[in-house]
């Protein structure tokens, strides 16, 4: 795939750890191109209840997280869920949902080590620690049967190299 899944219309979501970089991928690849959007439950979060985390709620927000997703996707938009995504259990609903429209679902693996992500909280002081080594601890790599996987790296290479062959005046 020349375009590391982000044809017109497709689904692809990020998986990796909190503080990996997916957030900084999925934005810079939304604004790589016209009808690429990025649906973040952490943003969903925000506008519902104010908070990082409600636990009552979270049914709700994936509930929006997916409308919002097959919404864009049913009008051609080309949707990067920016999630953490760790276990072949949460990525389910994204590769049926894939499935659905006729597509393979694309995984942006943002493999950042364990350490760099701890590291980084600690810098930003966002999470309770205990969540990144709860994720660290359930982490489950995707795999092939699941989708197309690219990591960080070659998303990044990709928008390099697109970028370089944009003409001054095209930006």
């Amino acid at each position: 795939m020349d375009r590391v899944g982000l044809e017109p219309g497709n689904l692809v979501i990020t998986v990796g750890l909190p503080l990996s970089g997916k957030s900084i991928l999925a934005r810079r690849c939304a604004e790589s191109g016209p009808k690429i959007v990025v649906v973040c439950p952490d943003t969903i979060r925000l506008a519902l209840h104010g908070s990082q985390f409600v636990g009552s709620a979270e049914p709700f927000v994936w509930a929006i997280a997916q409308t919002m997703v097959r919404t864009l996707l049913k009008e051609g938009y080309t949707v990067i869920v920016d999630a953490t995504n760790t276990t072949v259990e949460r990525r389910r609903i994204w590769v049926q949902m894939s499935k659905e429209f006729g597509k393979r679902v694309a995984i942006y693996h943002v493999d950042t080590d364990y350490a760099t992500c701890c590291a980084r909280n600690q810098r930003h002081g966002r999470l309770d620690s205990a969540i990144i080594d709860r994720m660290h601890r359930q982490f489950e790599p995707p795999a092939k049967a699941e989708g197309d996987i690219f990591t960080a790296a070659q998303v990044e290479k990709y928008l390099d190299e697109s970028t370089d062959d944009c003409d001054v005046t095209d930006r």
